[in-house]
């Protein structure tokens, strides 16, 4: 469903004016802890103008396993970081929150020294994503409906109905990850329309039409990847850390960090087409990853745990140039790409979160909502290590991965977003 422009104006206004109380107490909260923070007149005479290494030690919760791999940046280096941070965006007085765009993050140093391709975006090597060749795999349908439908009730339907639905499509030609014979691309349709197998059909017919006409089929051999990788360090802004604890790909993403003025500025073709390379290089990803599995008899790799940071978000974020972007993005993946989420998990979300969410949701189909957790502070850790391993969560969520260079949120796998430079904006308009 494709909402007309007249009811985001109708939602966007009548809800600034709702949220405008909480923002001017939310801002004035803010302002008043960092003047608690910032350093006084005195603290400056006595020579003490920040913390000292060891006052961030004796408040630490303790050396992290990594550390001794981990030369780049100590505990105390980060925390002092912080600290300037704040301090600083106390002198701008209580709109800095809001004129900052996002609150300070600590790899904005790494993002603006260190801009470089994110290989490992996607779980393996971008060489091994683009040259990956389709073809449809006779995989055991009973098996495959054990993994990918929890209800063990409705297994016999499915099972039933994609047999059928399989006997259906076996002509229809195929288009990259679009295999008609393959019975997991076919249960992905299946699922998508409620095991309704005419709906379905209809829809893998005009996602193959889709593909067609957006070359689609063509986004991994044959696009300019430059473009793509490039941008790919700002959006979409996540990363595959690893498997969860039923061995399918986990995925931790940082909407709060995405430069939304930025990205309004971008040509919108191409952010349709980033987007397009984006979820071609997640389902060439989840191939690699399935005839790995079947090497081994397991039928894992077909949906993804997705755990969504929303640390950073903004009022640009209920801009409505974002919202139709927002849309946009949403449709040509529930559109295109049906059945590649197992679970998503909402972490810190801000104040402003309830109200945003509200617009987006009629975005998504109701499936896809169905699948959404917001998840407290309190709550976080627990949640996120009962589905995902501790050495696949990144040390900034509770868990103990750390990248290379010592970050905390793994920066060489998740992409950290953040500003989008101007060089980069112009190359979205370039031919």
């Amino acid at each position: 469903m494709v909402l007309p422009s007249a009811w985001l104006d109708q939602m966007f206004y009548p809800l600034v004016l709702l949220v405008s109380a909480l923002w001017l107490s939310e801002l004035v909260s803010q302002w008043k802890a960092c003047q608690r923070r910032k350093p006084s007149a005195a603290a400056g005479k006595t020579g003490k103008t920040r913390p000292e290494p060891s006052d961030v030690a004796s408040t630490s919760a303790g050396p992290s396993p990594h550390s001794a791999s981990s030369p780049t940046f100590s505990e105390s280096s980060k925390e002092e970081d912080a600290w300037d941070d704040s301090s600083s965006l106390c002198e701008l007085g209580p709109f800095a929150w809001c004129w900052a765009g996002r609150q300070p993050d600590l790899n904005d140093e790494l993002q603006r020294t260190d801009r470089e391709i994110i290989e490992m975006k996607f779980g393996y090597p971008r060489s091994e994503i683009y040259s990956l060749d389709f073809y449809p795999i006779n995989e055991d349908i009973k098996a495959l409906v054990e993994v990918a439908v929890r209800d063990a009730s409705k297994r016999q339907d499915v099972e039933q109905k994609l047999r059928q639905f399989r006997r259906l499509s076996e002509d229809l030609p195929g288009s990259g990850w679009v295999q008609p014979k393959d019975p997991r691309v076919l249960l992905r349709f299946l699922l998508a329309r409620q095991c309704n197998v005419e709906r379905a059909f209809q829809m893998l017919q005009s996602v193959l039409t889709w593909r067609q006409q957006n070359g689609a089929a063509n986004a991994l051999p044959l696009w300019n990847k430059v473009k793509h990788e490039r941008f790919d360090f700002y959006w979409k802004s996540f990363g595959c850390t690893g498997l969860d604890r039923d061995g399918d790909p986990v995925v931790f993403e940082r909407v709060g960090q995405l430069d939304v003025p930025g990205l309004v500025k971008c040509h919108p073709d191409f952010i349709r087409q980033h987007c397009i390379y984006n979820a071609e290089c997640v389902f060439s990803s989840l191939e690699i990853l399935r005839r790995r599995c079947l090497k081994q008899d397991s039928h894992r790799g077909f949906q993804c745990t997705v755990v969504v940071d929303m640390t950073g978000l903004n009022l640009s974020f209920m801009d409505r140039h974002a919202l139709t972007l927002c849309q946009l993005v949403s449709r040509v993946e529930a559109d295109n790409y049906p059945e590649a989420l197992k679970r998503v998990i909402v972490v810190r979300a801000p104040w402003i979160f309830p109200a945003i969410w509200q617009i987006c949701k009629p975005f998504f189909d109701k499936g896809t909502l169905e699948k959404v957790s917001i998840v407290k502070e309190s709550e976080m850790t627990e949640v996120l290590l009962r589905h995902i391993p501790v050495e696949n969560v990144p040390k900034a969520l509770g868990g103990r991965l750390v990248s290379g260079r010592g970050d905390d949120y793994c920066s060489t796998i998740i992409a950290p977003g953040g500003k989008i430079p101007e060089d980069i904006i112009a190359m979205t308009h370039s031919t």
